[in-house]
């Protein structure tokens, strides 16, 4: 589990503003995982994998509903 950094905007990370639902969440996460998955940008994974980890670390923290309070 991804400790929540208070500094980072995870909201920015999904492209979201910060009024969002669950709903609208897990779309973004799994359009913007989708464009950046390391497995569909072979070759240039050094550009990819920090962008998917953010994703990755955003959805973890703004998909869980007490992560999400703790966050805001």
């Amino acid at each position: 589990m991804v400790k929540g950094d208070p500094k980072r905007d995870y909201y920015a990370d999904l492209n979201l503003n910060s009024n969002v639902d669950s709903e609208q969440i897990k779309k973004a996460y799994r359009e913007l995982a989708r464009l950046y998955h390391p497995d569909r940008n072979r070759g240039s994974e050094v550009d990819v994998v920090p962008k998917f980890q953010a994703i990755q670390a955003a959805h973890e923290i703004l998909g869980d509903p007490e992560s999400r309070q703790k966050y805001d």
